[in-house]
Formats: structure tokens, C-alpha cells, sequence
């Protein structure tokens, strides 16, 4: 079976469901050869197929433990996004001025802390472009104080 570069979600439930029910069937056949062993090359196959699921499983599930035990609670998590928020807010600087008035036309220049100044002759499109920087200023706090920067990402990726 060949599976397009797209990747599909399955919702957890639908995983869980199937996780449950791979469990159940390695614990079939785990009584069904222990009952009634399977000879020969077969029977070598399907009892190393069985140890590796186990141990995946096993595996998986200490996986899942860590995870859980690791993961901030949720007013933990509120607090961090707000905070980062805040700080965001803070670190946050522009000025955005009336640089020429002539026959009536404007002509505004937006300056922002570490980006070079812009002019713009619409007022609205500088307001546009302030809250876009804004809001990537606050999602990459946000994402900084939610998924701190370790090693251990990179072993496993």
C-alpha cells in the first residue's frame, strides 16, 4: 500500500481504539501458541513478531507516562502564554509618524525596532502592518515559552 506525500490525521480516539485492539489479538495469539505451539520456522517468526510488539507497546506506553508527567498543567500553560504575551507587548517598539502633508496628501513612515523604516501614503496599510508584526512578535514568544529548546528533540528526529 503506497501512501501520497500528504499525511494522514487519525483522530486519537480512532487510534486508541486500535491500539486496543492490537492488544487484544497479540494476547490471542500469545495464548492460542502457548496452547497450541507452532513448529518450526513459523513458530520462530511468530514468537519474535509477539516480543516485539510487547516490547513496542511497553515502550509506548512509558513514552506516553513521560509525556504526560512532563507536560504543564493547564493554568501552568495559561500563565506562560499570557506572560509571554505581556513581554512581547513589551519588547514591542514603533513610531509611526507624518512625514509630509503636501496638497493634501499624507505621507506617514513607519519605524520599528529592528526593521527598516517604511513609508506608506495609506495610514491603514502602516496599522496593517504593525499588528501583523505584532501578532508574529507575540505567536514566537508564545511558542518560545510553550516548547523550551532541549537536545532531546534532536536525538529522536
Amino acid at each position: 500500500m503506497t501512501q501520497d506525500s500528504e499525511s494522514v490525521v487519525v483522530p486519537r480516539e480512532a487510534q486508541d481504539r486500535r491500539r486496543t485492539a492490537l492488544i487484544e489479538r497479540l494476547g490471542t495469539i500469545a495464548d492460542l501458541a502457548c496452547t497450541t505451539p507452532l513448529p518450526g520456522e513459523l513458530g520462530d517468526v511468530a514468537y519474535d513478531l509477539l516480543r516485539q510488539a510487547a516490547a513496542q507497546i511497553a515502550s509506548d506506553r512509558l513514552h506516553i507516562r513521560r509525556l504526560l508527567a512532563a507536560a504543564p498543567s493547564t493554568s501552568v500553560r495559561e500563565e506562560a502564554i499570557t506572560a509571554a504575551i505581556a513581554k512581547a507587548d513589551e519588547d514591542f517598539g514603533y513610531r509611526f509618524n507624518l512625514t509630509r502633508l503636501v496638497d493634501g496628501e499624507e505621507t506617514h513612515t513607519l519605524f520599528m525596532d529592528g526593521f527598516e523604516p517604511v513609508e506608506f501614503d495609506d495610514r491603514d496599510d502602516g496599522y496593517r502592518l504593525i499588528a501583523e508584526r505584532r501578532n508574529k512578535a507575540r505567536a514566537t514568544a508564545v511558542l518560545a515559552a510553550l516548547v523550551p529548546s532541549t537536545d532531546e528533540g534532536k536525538r529522536h528526529g
